[in-house]
């Protein structure tokens, strides 16, 4: 053959071969399975503040935490694996009342055959803040109706936080941080017996007041979140000390005897220095629970911490075991060093732990040493819509396990990965900004077949780095019915409105919540055919859930599209208006036109007061067609100048929801300004 055809021929084998080397994913897909770990990085949750856990008689952990907005309950059979377990809103209140905003550290308490839920809430002002009381009784906390008995208060009345409960001697003891007059100089401790689980029935006495340097270092000075532990004729109770803001947060302990007195402010002793501190590159440890081991054996902690160092009000949850001293009181040792793994809780299954650098890569991601990392290396640069990392897991039986992933990122506030098994429906996936190498744990509970599973990674939005993915056995999850809690929608009514009738129908549902509805910033007159809702200072974004004129209406079952047209013309900070669909304040999509610095359109989704969104210029005007379609779990959005030449627009969302609402908004967050929004029609296709 000619020297030159070979030559050709090599170097076309050549270029072919470094082409498809650009195209074919990276890594290689574990060849077997690792061996079982019988430890775990300790983080329980990746966010969170004030947990409390208890373990119950029929062998359920339940835990709660703040969410700020309503009391939401997990469950699961191991601590390690709250985070995966059963989740459902138990209660939700009412707007514009006492206790509508800022509901913090909820506990779970199971008293005379009951459940009772203690928490504190306010109007919005925090010196309004007041505990309250929800009761069940059903023997399933997550069956039955949480009713709302009422505030919790000794006669004074006064500012109150944090409040638990004491059994002890056939009493109930209600115990709580509270202000000694109206003013925020410093929260002291309070106790009171109790007459039944929801009122006190004598006054309050004061047995703790901020008094030592480590307690006093902060304005105000704090003793807060207190816990009751008993060992022998030994009452302990720790609280946490200094700001909750700061790194310098810590536990304390007062003591009593079992046998004395505890209305008596002498019969309680303190300990002169904190019980548990930052240590270990962990920081402001605080407001903490108890609960044993799942087989009994060991006594262990749930506390919080600072998610990085001066990282202030931004927490994560954690968990490690602890001793006891000679003298009944607990030894918490020093919080546990984040990337040192620690023994698993005693009874709870083995674990698998699959290392990234071992999985699959593809399109843009790749290994990088980190020392932090389980192995000494991280997965990073997933930058691309389609960069994903894919994991090989063996499994020896079919059922529901929980993924684990040690994850985190530093940039924007949460990273929104896609989650598929084995090329199934794609779920979400959450990642939150702790800083890069700050690692935290973000979980799953999925069904894996016997054997081979291929578990992938996708980026949505933002830049999520993995080091490792632990993988143990989970439970079949209970599907609780979800909706938005507004009432009255049940039927889907007309697939089109025309807005031509001068009276809503009876469809639709303005607010949404009671007080939500301002009739002077709507109306169906003022520009004929058209809804015309005028904006408001109003906003949904995170925590500030004050929606006000949202139009809602069912949605239908199934797989639809919506569309409406919009004659808009925002021109500050955030005014915008659009489609939503609804489950709720923290649990929502929306498809906007909006200004940022520019005109905009916003794809966005909140999830469990997690908020993404992505924009796309505006290059259609001020007159638009809007459409969201939803296929499956998969929510798709377009806009188009014609309302017949659709453009995609932004990323496609995944979302489960139940008994979801749809419809219309228009809002002006930041500017407060009150500018026109006029929607031509609503239409409905199945």
């Amino acid at each position: 053959m000619d020297k030159s055809v070979v030559k050709k021929l090599l170097t076309g084998m050549l270029v072919l071969v470094m082409a498809l080397s650009i195209y074919v994913p990276q890594g290689v897909a574990q060849a077997q399975t690792p061996p079982s770990s019988d430890n775990f990085y300790n983080v329980l949750m990746q966010d969170g503040a004030d947990p409390w856990m208890m373990k119950h008689t029929d062998g359920w952990y339940y835990f709660t935490k703040t969410t700020g907005g309503n009391v939401t309950l997990w469950r699961s059979k191991t601590i390690t694996g709250v985070d995966a377990g059963d989740s459902k809103v138990v209660w939700a209140p009412p707007a514009n009342t006492p206790y509508s905003q800022n509901i913090w550290a909820p506990e779970i308490h199971f008293l005379d055959h009951k459940w009772y839920i203690y928490f504190a809430a306010d109007d919005g002002h925090n010196e309004n803040h007041r505990m309250y009381v929800l009761e069940n009784d059903s023997a399933d906390p997550f069956a039955g109706t949480w009713t709302f008995k009422g505030k919790i208060a000794d006669s004074t009345d006064r500012w109150a936080i944090d409040g638990t409960v004491l059994e002890l001697g056939g009493n109930k003891y209600f115990i709580w941080s509270g202000w000694e007059g109206t003013t925020n100089v410093k929260q002291n401790l309070y106790i009171a017996r109790m007459t039944n689980p929801w009122t006190i029935g004598s006054d309050r006495v004061l047995i703790s007041t901020p008094t030592y340097p480590w307690e006093t270092n902060t304005d105000p000075q704090v003793n807060e979140g207190p816990e009751v532990i008993v060992k022998g004729d030994t009452v302990n109770l720790v609280y946490s000390a200094s700001g909750s803001w700061t790194d310098k947060y810590c536990l304390g302990l007062i003591t009593a005897s079992a046998s004395g007195n505890l209305l008596d402010p002498s019969s309680w002793t303190k300990k002169n220095t904190p019980i548990f501190q930052s240590g270990n590159g962990a920081y402001a440890p605080g407001h903490n629970s108890f609960v044993k081991s799942p087989d009994g054996s060991e006594d262990w902690i749930i506390y919080h911490t600072a998610r990085y160092q001066g990282a202030g009000w931004s927490r994560n949850i954690r968990a490690q075991p602890f001793t006891w001293n000679p003298d009944n009181t607990p030894n918490l040792g020093t919080p546990a060093a984040p990337n040192v793994p620690i023994p698993l809780p005693s009874g709870e299954p083995s674990r698998v732990r699959y290392e990234a650098e071992d999985a699959v890569l593809a399109n843009g991601p790749r290994v990088v040493d980190e020392g932090s990392a389980s192995g000494g290396k991280k997965v990073g640069f997933k930058d691309n819509l389609d960069s994903y990392i894919e994991f090989t897991v063996n499994v020896e039986n079919a059922g529901y396990y929980v993924l684990a992933a040690r994850t985190g990122t530093g940039i924007g506030g949460w990273a929104l990965d896609s989650l598929q098994v084995n090329g199934g429906d794609a779920a979400n996936f959450y990642v939150i900004n702790s800083g890069w190498n700050h690692w935290g744990i973000a979980t799953a509970n999925v069904y894996l077949q016997a054997g081979e599973n291929k578990v992938r990674f996708t980026k949505k939005v933002g830049y999520a780095e993995y080091d490792s993915l632990d993988v143990f056995p989970g439970m079949k999850p209970t599907l609780f019915p979800t909706d938005s809690g507004i009432s009255g929608t049940d039927k889907v009514g007309p697939m089109t409105d025309n807005f031509n009738d001068p009276i809503l129908g009876k469809h639709w549902i303005v607010g949404p919540g009671e007080g939500q509805e301002n009739p002077d910033f709507w109306s169906l007159t003022a520009n004929k055919g058209f809804l015309t809702i005028t904006t408001q200072d109003s906003d949904v974004y995170e925590g500030r859930n004050q929606p006000l004129n949202f139009f809602l209406r069912q949605a239908p079952k199934g797989d639809y599209e919506f569309t409406t047209k919009l004659d808009f013309s925002p021109e500050r900070g955030y005014e915008q208006a659009g489609l939503t669909v609804w489950n709720g304040p923290d649990n929502f999509i929306k498809l906007s036109f909006v200004f940022t610095d520019r005109k905009v359109f916003e794809t966005a989704m909140e999830s469990e007061g997690r908020y993404f969104g992505v924009t796309t210029p505006n290059d259609i005007g001020d007159n638009v067609y809007l459409k969201i379609k939803k296929e499956r779990n998969t929510y798709s959005f377009f806009a188009s100048g014609d309302g017949e030449q659709w453009n995609p627009i932004g990323i496609p969302f995944e979302a489960s929801y139940g008994n979801e609402q749809i419809g219309l908004f228009a809002i002006s967050p930041v500017s407060g300004r009150h500018i026109p929004a006029k929607f031509d029609f609503f239409k409905i296709k199945k």
